[in-house]
């Protein structure tokens, strides 16, 4: 097990200690996980040793509605839509945003379709009719997505323009990583 949210030690971390464990997480078809992703560290260590990982993204309200890749080679697996729904990624920021070269044109909301057959309630939908997640993605390529984290983590400022605390926590993490504790 490894509680990818707390980062509390499992068999994934036990694997770099145990070479036994290694060879059999690395005999297994994959390992599907959900949540939070796993950590760059981490990543890169079952990339580095052949252990095949599968990300699912979902939310309370539909299950799951993103996997990534088992076959993705590089970092951070894009994720895709699981087939079967209808799904849109929407611009968060307005059209008179998008003229300006700015990174948060790039970002886009997941919204679920009312036509998805995983829609949630009508009660919990928007005025357009569809359920706006606020989970944030980039697409990658096409109709491949990394999450960037939830509408509501990133600080608004007076301009409108949003500070990406993931990115910055992730850079924290890999500078003073001797001064952080979880």
């Amino acid at each position: 097990t490894y509680d990818v949210g707390k980062r509390r030690p499992g068999s994934l971390q036990n694997s770099r200690r145990d070479p036994k464990l290694l060879a059999m997480l690395q005999g297994l078809d994959q390992i599907f996980y959900s949540g939070l992703m796993l950590g760059q560290e981490d990543e890169e260590w079952v990339h580095r040793h052949g252990i095949k990982v599968m990300n699912c993204f979902g939310s309370t309200e539909c299950t799951i509605m993103l996997l990534s890749d088992l076959e993705w080679k590089g970092m951070r697996a894009p994720l895709r839509p699981v087939s079967g729904t209808s799904y849109g990624f929407f611009p968060i920021a307005p059209e008179s945003e998008k003229t300006h070269e700015n990174a948060n044109a790039r970002l886009l909301e997941l919204v679920i379709l009312s036509s998805s057959p995983d829609c949630p309630d009508r009660s919990l939908r928007a005025a357009d009719g569809h359920y706006h997640t606020g989970d944030l993605f980039i697409e990658s390529s096409p109709g491949r997505y990394v999450p960037r984290g939830r509408d509501d983590d990133w600080i608004k400022s007076e301009n409108s323009l949003r500070c990406d605390t993931k990115a910055i926590e992730d850079n924290v993490r890999q500078t003073c990583a001797d001064l952080i504790e979880e």
